[in-house]
């Protein structure tokens, strides 16, 4: 198997037949029907099926696929990673998958102003729970920050063995809510979920039917009134512009995307989880070290411990 191989293979996925995939890579034809025979022949596999109106991938095939995207991708960023002719070895180099709450970018923010005047290599990318962990097993990310739920965690840790993944706890929290300033509940010392019902409820959509994945903070919770959004703006100018409310893990800290926002504790038994995944065998880099740093101060900072 060689990478060129496995690049003719993702170019064959854009075409429906081997003639049209040759002409777009500049091969021949039999050179890029050969290159799949030897690949078939090594992995002892098929991986297209061939007719006369032209190929498709076999169930192997779309596996070997998915595979050889990964190899490719991963490849790449390997090339860029160490590539000395843009200097990235000399300055600091930091790639984080995060869950939505706030709690992550606002120790990004903090970890950020201490290397003003330095030059740096920063990538945060929040997502839903299912894409931190992808991230952070197919080495996109350096780590992950989680967030998860009593119901949630047994699943999740299954799913770190099975990725191969590490998780350290950070710290346990309880949930808040955010509401508008003008909200009829914001100077509520506390709010309960009875409280809840009859206002809307704003909540990250869901990635799949699985409810050990899901965003909901307590999935549990019932409301006459659900909006679901795919980003933190997004539900951030909802509840500043309506009566609607969201979960978070902590109180919202000052200056990040919170004008107009109060924090307010929720009165229940549930707590969340924080903590953060890496891939097992890799070393943790001293800008992630940096950067777990500031995030437990900040979620010391966000309320006081319930350990």
């Amino acid at each position: 198997m060689t990478l060129q191989q496995l690049k003719y293979v993702i170019e064959l996925s854009k075409h429906n037949s081997i003639s049209s995939a040759a002409q777009s890579l500049s091969i021949s034809q039999p050179s890029l029907s050969m290159a799949v025979k030897e690949l078939e022949e090594e992995f002892h596999i098929t991986i297209l099926n061939r007719n006369h109106r032209g190929v498709s991938f076999t169930a192997q095939g779309l596996d070997f696929l998915r595979f050889a995207r990964s190899i490719i991708e991963q490849t790449s960023r390997l090339q860029t990673y160490f590539d000395r002719s843009a200097g990235r070895q000399d300055k600091p180099h930091l790639t984080i998958a995060a869950h939505y709450d706030i709690f992550a970018a606002d120790s990004f923010t903090s970890y950020l102003q201490t290397l003003s005047g330095d030059a740096y290599s920063l990538s945060i990318c929040e997502g839903r729970t299912g894409e931190v962990i992808r991230q952070v097993a197919e080495q996109q990310s350096q780590i992950g920050v989680l967030l998860m739920s009593p119901r949630t965690t047994a699943y999740n840790h299954a799913v770190f063995t099975k990725r191969n993944l590490d998780f350290t706890s950070l710290k346990t929290v309880s949930p808040c809510l955010y509401v508008r300033s003008t909200h009829p509940l914001a100077q509520s010392a506390s709010v309960s979920l009875k409280d809840l019902v009859s206002y809307p409820h704003v909540k990250m959509k869901r990635e799949n039917t699985n409810n050990y994945l899901s965003e909901e903070l307590l999935p549990d919770i019932r409301s006459e009134k659900e909006i679901q959004v795919t980003d933190r703006n997004t539900m951030f100018t909802i509840i500043k512009n309506t009566d609607a409310y969201a979960l978070g893990s902590c109180r919202l800290p000052q200056g990040i995307c919170c004008d107009g926002i109060c924090s307010i504790p929720l009165h229940t038994a549930n707590t969340l989880t924080v903590g953060w995944i890496h891939l097992k065998g890799i070393s943790i880099a001293p800008e992630c070290r940096h950067y777990l740093e500031w995030l437990e101060h900040c979620l010391q900072a966000s309320q006081p411990d319930q350990d």
